[in-house]
């Protein structure tokens, strides 16, 4: 769908258009029509990541040009997870802020800063993102309240990466005020939005069934608010977390209702790294149903996909969900795979806090394979990146570590062994992995096996019936027939 980044610079001359044509653009990005907002730039855009050669442009216009062009460049290069792209948005956006200094337009310099905090924060440098985001709430003018309302929450998205939920709560209650008076649709909706998000996290500290109330009514608000701005792609956003708040209840019928609607709806929008996100939490749902083999099957599809972006947080959380697919069905070489590639992501994020959750789920899931040497040096590791943390799900997780460390009567990994359900758990470990690499696709799966068509297809209907949702559901003639007759029309 997107223009891969490219070195070749097209030279555009002004025209007094471009002006319009950019704040149709900016408009469109607001709304989440990221793909139209980038057609809205005309002969200025050249693809994601690419910066044209601008003759005989004034300097704010330019400016403008390549803040958008930057911004663009970041949202649709996390919704592709194209490689590079943060780098890319941060590099225009940058220009576009040196030569907003150059006229003296401190508004714009304080919305482009505001951009440039959100492209670090998806790289997962929240100290970076932070900085820039409170340099632009400090240029911002008083009476700019979009603008502040918008940095503000952002902030909010920051400190809720960093686990300062004190700090998130608030810059939330700064914001409420503000918002209220003069938010629009848009805005009101991201302020619910992030009000259910500190409701559902307090849930998970305390565990008091009336915070996860409050979180799904601002999350219903939220995505009221989201219809009415006629921004689809945030609604699929509330469907995510209203899928992974029902995981937190254990209602997991309705989670994966929620996380079947965001889905079918960031299908629509072609939003890979929405996707990756939902597989994820899709994977965690079934982990907590006991459901291994299809809790790996969505693991190993967000993994794919992040890995092709720059979101290595992202990466790292979806790695450690994998890691723990494998280690309930114990594969657990698989397992340590998946958890050391999780902590090399987790570093190259530099947050002590997600290494040092990384490192606590390989103890706990791991802990039966684990040498004593091995698991008392993870846990030393863990507790110097975790002490401060004052959270009371992690510090109660460290104690869990601890103790695990100073038993000696760990269960054995020939505790409750079958052999049967160990040779059943290998046939799925690779019946999985040929499906997902074919795209569920029978046939071609069961070459890569070495089995007949009808053999693999027995298989799953038989023994394997689990592994249902990854094949590929095949239309019926007449969908097929009706489909083609439509086409033709439009």
């Amino acid at each position: 769908m997107y223009k891969q980044i490219l070195s070749k610079q097209e030279t555009v001359s002004f025209k007094p258009e471009f002006k319009d044509a950019c704040l149709r653009a900016k408009l469109l990005e607001d709304s989440g029509e990221y793909e139209t907002a980038a057609n809205a730039l005309g002969e200025l855009w050249a693809g994601v990541g690419n910066q044209p050669l601008l003759e005989n442009f004034p300097t704010t216009l330019k400016a403008d040009v390549l803040v958008r062009i930057g911004a663009l460049t970041g949202w649709l290069g996390s919704s592709g997870q194209i490689e590079g792209s943060q780098e890319k948005a941060k590099d225009l956006i940058g220009e576009g802020i040196r030569l907003y200094d150059e006229v003296v337009d401190v508004e714009k310099i304080a919305e482009a800063q505001s951009d440039l905090g959100v492209c670090y924060w998806r790289e997962g440098a929240f100290n970076e993102a932070e900085n820039f985001l409170r340099d632009a709430l400090d240029r911002t003018p008083i009476e700019s309240f979009a603008l502040r309302g918008k940095t503000l929450l952002r902030l909010v998205n920051t400190a809720i990466s960093t686990r300062n939920y004190n700090e998130a709560f608030e810059l939330l209650q700064e914001s409420e005020g503000l918002i209220k008076s003069n938010g629009d649709h848009l805005l009101r909706g991201k302020l619910s939005f992030h009000q259910a998000l500190i409701f559902k996290l307090l849930f998970e500290e305390e565990g008091k069934i009336d915070l996860a109330e409050k979180s799904a009514n601002y999350y219903f608000e939220a995505s009221f608010h989201y219809r009415k701005a006629n921004h689809h792609r945030y609604e699929a956003i509330v469907e995510n977390n209203l899928g992974f708040l029902f995981l937190s209840i254990k209602k997991f019928e309705n989670a994966h209702q929620h996380l079947d609607n965001a889905i079918n709806l960031f299908g629509v929008f072609g939003d890979t790294g929405r996707l990756a996100s939902v597989f994820d939490t899709k994977a965690r749902v079934y982990l907590a149903e006991m459901k291994f083999i299809e809790a790996e099957l969505f693991a190993q599809k967000s993994v794919q996909l992040f890995k092709r972006g720059d979101e290595y947080f992202s990466l790292s959380e979806s790695l450690t969900t994998l890691g723990t697919a494998f280690a309930r069905q114990n594969s657990f070489v698989d397992a340590k795979e998946s958890f050391e590639k999780a902590i090399k992501a987790a570093e190259f994020v530099n947050d002590s806090v997600s290494l040092g959750l990384v490192m606590l789920s390989q103890i706990e899931e791991l802990q039966t394979v684990l040498s004593d040497e091995e698991r008392n040096e993870l846990y030393l590791k863990t507790k110097g990146l975790l002490f401060q943390s004052k959270s009371n799900s992690i510090q109660s997780r460290l104690k869990n570590a601890e103790n695990i460390c100073q038993h000696s009567n760990i269960k054995s990994k020939w505790d409750d062994f079958s052999l049967t359900e160990e040779v059943l758990r290998f046939e799925a470990k690779y019946i999985v992995e040929a499906l997902s690499e074919t795209g569920g696709g029978v046939t071609k799966a069961s070459k890569l096996l070495g089995l007949s068509h009808q053999n693999l297809s027995l298989l799953l209907k038989t023994r394997h019936k689990a592994l249902a949702s990854a094949k590929k559901t095949r239309k019926k003639r007449s969908d097929r027939r009706r489909k083609s007759h439509t086409l033709k029309k439009e």
